[in-house]
């Protein structure tokens, strides 16, 4: 019997492939955050995965530069929807304004913002289902992607063609009174109609050249060829199912013998306690032997540490663990030294804002109190985050204990646990920026001069939560990723 079976090793071990090349882990990147991709206006995701359609190495040669600009689309498109919000808030009086009668600039912003975010949202979950229902591997077809790609395009051209319509009829009174009054507003109008514009150009060439492969697969095909193609399938579906009966076999007999073989090997160690017993405990803990396992322990065993914080690196690196165990333990150490770098600075950040919180109590009554609650906000960013990260550490470990994976065969997906955060963190974003930018000069030299401490906790709160709103959201879209993924595969293996 072989010396290199293991111990406890029971049955065969599931290798998932990885990608060995860079161009390969570009194009799987890419491919994951093609389902944030469909809330932005830009859609080079679909562009990369055309041109690997029509020729797979130009598409894998092309892929690290598609994916560094969809990560770059997807962090300006982050920054554009959150100004565009706060834009559509403070300048709510534009709605009512004498010009909003023949120039409907809040309105068109608000239109902008709403409906590609919203159509995107939603072709989203549709191609999801359709990826689950796999009507190509079902009934042998599928929906042309050219019907799924042009609705954003029409989109885009109307709202393209409204906005520059209403920026060329725009008069000049018109004109000063948003560039003075509503200068947000304006500045967010004019991208919105260039953004537009761009959008509906690229999103025309993507459905024509989609719908010049869908029309070239409608063509008729040389009967002979197609009879000779449906032989060869044929023979590699016998061939497969033939090494698949095979591989099925050899691995019923690895299980059975590594079972043995376990079996075998605890007998002869429960004799060997008997003969000579063991002083140290069998049970004991493991210390690591390396700095990797180090680092790999001591995120483990930051993570529930790190629950209270904003910035959740422990989720991070365990994500990237799911993925690919080498990677996860490669990029350990790092993460473990910005687990305990974070951990530290939140500590005296927590302490300065209790500080603050107790040192600046008048600010709770002083005259700008109500026109900007900073001392409101400050307590609530400290209480509310604090006790979230507590009540989901309380919960994750309830859910530890309760072990649903080994009992039932199924736990909890992680991105519902993480999500309750960036929700969060995403309104006490807005609102911190919404407080911050309609604060008078006069209340901020009051706020400088009175409560110094307390304003500067303040604007601190604010650019973490918006910080931490942009890393959660990219968070839970990976998690959410491989939890498609894996719903996705394991359907594929029951079918088979």
């Amino acid at each position: 019997m072989s010396s290199d079976v293991e111990a406890g090793d029971f049955g065969p071990q599931i290798d998932v492939k990885v990608p060995s090349t860079f161009n390969g882990w570009m194009a799987l990147i890419g491919k994951t955050l093609a389902p944030a991709e469909e809330l932005s206006p830009f859609k080079l995701g679909q562009i990369s995965q055309l041109i690997q359609d029509v020729h797979k190495d130009t598409g894998l040669m092309l892929a690290p530069y598609f994916t560094m600009g969809q990560v770059a689309f997807l962090i300006a498109f982050v920054l554009y929807l959150t100004t565009a919000i706060v834009a559509i808030v403070l300048d709510f009086g534009a709605a009512s304004d004498g010009c909003a009668d023949e120039h409907w600039v809040w309105l068109f912003v608000l239109l902008s913002t709403a409906i590609p975010t919203g159509l995107g949202f939603v072709m989203g979950l549709v191609k999801t289902g359709l990826n689950i229902l796999d009507l190509k591997k079902r009934i042998g077809w599928e929906v042309p992607a050219i019907c799924l790609s042009f609705p954003a395009p029409v989109l885009s051209v109307v709202l393209g063609i409204l906005g520059i319509v209403l920026w060329a009829n725009m008069d000049s009174g018109c004109d000063g009174t948003y560039s003075s009054t509503y200068g947000l507003l304006y500045t967010v109008f004019k991208v919105q109609v260039l953004v537009m514009g761009i959008s509906a150009i690229f999103g025309t060439l993507t459905c024509i050249a989609q719908g010049s492969i869908f029309l070239a697969s409608l063509n008729p095909s040389d009967p002979d060829l197609d009879q000779l193609k449906a032989d060869l399938k044929q023979a590699e579906s016998n061939r497969d199912a033939a090494r698949g009966a095979y591989e099925k076999g050899a691995e019923q007999i690895v299980s059975r013998l590594k079972k043995e073989l376990a079996a075998a090997e605890k007998e002869r160690d429960t004799l060997k306690k008997k003969v000579k017993p063991d002083p140290e405990d069998p049970d004991a803990v493991k210390l690591p032997a390396s700095f990797s396992e180090f680092s790999e322990m001591a995120v483990k065993t930051l993570a529930p540490m790190e629950e209270i914080s904003p910035f959740k690196l422990g989720q991070i690196q365990i994500l990237i663990s799911d993925i690919h165990a080498g990677a996860g333990e490669a990029v350990a150490p790092y993460f473990a030294l910005g687990m305990v770098f974070f951990l530290m600075s939140f500590a005296a950040y927590f302490v300065l804002a209790i500080i603050s919180l107790a040192a600046d109590f008048a600010a709770m009554d002083c005259p700008c109190a109500t026109e900007s609650a900073v001392w409101l906000y400050v307590l609530l960013v400290v209480v509310i985050p604090t006790s979230l990260g507590f009540v989901l550490g309380l919960i994750r470990a309830a859910l530890a204990l309760a072990d649903l994976k080994g009992r039932f065969g199924w736990e909890v997906p992680s991105v519902f646990l993480t999500l309750p955060g960036p929700l969060l963190y995403i309104g006490l974003g807005i609102w911190g920026w919404f407080l911050w930018l309609q604060m008078s000069g006069d209340c901020a030299a009051s706020y400088q001069s009175d409560f110094g401490l307390l304003l500067t906790i303040f604007h601190l709160q604010v650019v973490i939560m918006t910080v931490a709103a942009v890393f959660g959201i990219i968070t839970c879209v990976a998690q959410a990723s491989v939890l498609i993924s894996e719903l996705t595969g394991k359907k594929a293996e029951d079918k088979e």
